[in-house]
């Protein structure tokens, strides 16, 4: 089974697409898809991030899967 975890992150070799889902003060959440080219694979990408009071992140948790192909 391939994993991000094994994948070089080459320059140029994939691309990373994202939006906000919640924005506040505290917290960020935002999803995202990273696709790889070669051998072209699909991520999603689901990041918490929690924010200290000078608007830094303070924790960072990410989860990710891979599509599948249909």
């Amino acid at each position: 089974m391939d994993s991000w975890l094994d994948r070089k992150d080459e320059p140029g070799g994939w691309t990373f697409e994202w939006q906000p889902l919640v924005d506040t003060p505290e917290l960020a959440i935002v999803t995202g898809t990273t696709t790889y080219r070669d051998p072209p694979l699909a991520y999603s990408n689901l990041w918490v991030l929690r924010l200290g009071d000078d608007g830094r992140c303070r924790e960072f948790t990410e989860w990710w899967m891979t599509h599948t192909e249909e």
